[in-house]
């Protein structure tokens, strides 16, 4: 399993909360890998912060943020910061993508993972993901808008929701 933090770090302080909790999981076995995916700018605010991190085993992979493009929202920007977390994951990794500013406790990630992960496989025909992707809620009246602040499931299946369409700004 891999935690994927993907966005903008607003609260700092919160932030490190945060990455206590998942540091411990690391350490406890329960996820392999921490992956930080977020524009450059985020980082450098950050400071010594990074360096901490990285002693953690806190993988992090800064981008320069679009400047070129102009979109009304922020889907480009957030897909941008997925797919490249995505390139660096491992093609058979189970994935917890999440912001942030967004935290599960410790029981609750791990009851979701291990829930998630002991599901069967997707049988029905036609499919499109080879397993269940776990999301926390779904628009009804727009078909397939999901919550893109946390969600988990296999890599590949989550590289097919990036998708660079801007239609959908």
């Amino acid at each position: 399993i891999t935690v994927l933090l993907c966005g903008q770090i607003r609260e700092p302080w919160l932030f490190r909360e945060f990455m206590r909790v998942y540091i411990l999981m690391q350490r406890a076995g329960i996820i392999d890998r921490i992956v930080l995916s977020t524009w450059k700018v985020e980082l450098e605010q950050l400071g010594g912060t990074c360096d901490r991190l990285r002693e953690y085993g806190v993988e992090l992979i800064a981008n320069d943020e679009p400047v070129n493009f102009q979109v009304s929202g922020n889907y480009f920007h957030q897909t941008c910061q997925l797919y490249s977390g995505l390139q660096e994951i491992d093609s058979e990794s189970w994935v917890f993508k999440t912001r942030p500013d967004v935290f599960l406790t410790f029981d609750n990630l791990q009851n979701l993972f291990q829930s998630v992960m002991a599901l069967p496989p997707v049988a029905a025909e036609p499919r499109v993901f080879s397993h269940r992707i776990w999301v926390p809620y779904f628009e009804v009246t727009q078909p397939f808008f999901i919550s893109d602040v946390i969600f988990f499931g296999k890599r590949n299946d989550l590289l097919k929701l990036c998708s660079f369409d801007s239609s959908y700004e």
